[in-house]
């Protein structure tokens, strides 16, 4: 009896909280759910349904164990206990499924994404200068005439300067921080495109905390009309940032920018431009572990000290719980972030003109 009654109780508490987690989830993040990875709409889907089926089975328990069944009405009897083995298995059976969909519910609270604020909807959008693509697990702000700056973001008028031709073939593919909507980026990386890079960014499964690096691959796959690639990340994303570079310096990778991220992965060997933003008021990647990282980054990594901002000051999702606050306006820091990452962009794609050598005769005429 006490077994009988157990069952029912698990069956109702577990129905409950998959069909009340997936529906909060559902109904809270539907729209950032539609922009992101499949990944985790299916996780509520699964959840959804197996709360629909596990509700359905107690209340059809409940039915039968009243006489639902009997024209009298009298309570279904007790049944014969299961032998030892069969009763064990069943118990098995029921452990291992119970455990795996209370770790979907468990999966779809903890994962809950970071919703992208009201300047990303506004920046998620093509314009008169850039083309927004969407794909599966992407999306791009791609230049309508790539190479150009036709808003003067950037004063490209010096001696190195790169040129409109190293500018079009110069690309950014971009890992967005754990659990945070990827369109979160837009207003940072935006510009960028404005001023005429391809722009890439990567919205990783789950949003878990170790990103897959190996999801960059689809930013030369995408556009091959691009040789040169720099590979950012923000937070957490700077780890899969780091690791795609260390598998790719030399042939797609030319350069590495992180945005408020410590990658633990030593990639100071890499012959590449690097440079590394930080808050000074961030408490999730604070100064001592930016500091900390240096050891791991390249000797001529630049670290680009960001006065007054906090990690969320990087992309548009909102200061997280616990963190510090900022006195100034986001949209001020979004273009800071977004000014020193286009000046780092520029200097990936500059690249060197011999002048010509002068001819023997202007040689000697010089040397009289």
């Amino acid at each position: 009896m006490i077994a009988r009654v157990l069952t029912r109780l698990g069956l109702f508490l577990l129905g409950t909280f998959l069909l009340a987690g997936s529906l909060w989830a559902g109904l809270s993040f539907g729209a950032t759910l539609a922009r992101n990875h499949w990944t985790y709409p299916v996780m509520l889907v699964v959840a959804f349904v197996a709360g629909v089926l596990l509700l359905g089975y107690f209340f059809y328990l409940l039915y039968r164990d009243g006489g639902g069944n009997d024209p009298y009405g009298r309570p279904a009897p007790i049944p014969e206990p299961l032998p030892p083995k069969k009763r064990w298995a069943r118990v098995g059976v029921w452990t291992v499924v119970s455990a795996l969909l209370l770790s979907v519910g468990t999966g779809i609270v903890y994962l809950r994404p970071h919703p992208a604020g009201q300047d990303s909807k506004v920046s998620y959008a093509a314009g008169e200068v850039v083309d927004l693509v969407e794909g599966h697990g992407w999306y791009a702000f791609v230049p309508r005439e790539p190479g150009t700056d036709p808003a003067g973001h950037v004063d490209r008028s010096g001696k190195y300067a790169p040129t409109p031709e190293g500018v079009a073939d110069t690309g950014l593919v971009f890992f967005p921080d754990q659990r945070v909507d990827s369109r979160a980026e837009a207003p940072v990386l935006r510009p960028l495109a404005e001023a005429g890079y391809t722009v890439v960014v990567l919205a990783e499964p789950l949003g878990l905390d170790a990103p897959d690096p190996d999801l960059a691959d689809v930013a030369p796959k995408e556009f091959p009309e691009i040789s040169r690639w720099v590979v950012g990340g923000h937070g957490t994303g700077g780890h899969a940032a780091a690791a795609w570079a260390d598998a790719n310096a030399g042939a797609d990778a030319q350069g590495l920018v992180l945005h408020a991220s410590a990658p633990e992965l030593d990639v100071s060997g890499l012959e590449i431009r690097s440079t590394s933003m930080w808050g000074t008021l961030d408490t999730v990647v604070p100064a001592s572990d930016i500091a900390a990282s240096r050891a791991n980054l390249p000797s001529s990594t630049d670290f680009v000290r960001i006065p007054g901002a906090i990690h969320s000051s990087f992309a548009d999702y909102g200061p997280l719980r616990g963190e510090a606050r900022t006195q100034f306006e986001p949209e001020v820091l979004y273009a800071q972030v977004a000014d020193e990452t286009l000046r780092f962009m520029d200097r990936v794609a500059y690249v060197p003109v011999e002048e010509p050598a002068e001819d023997a005769d202007a040689a000697d005429e010089e040397a009289e």
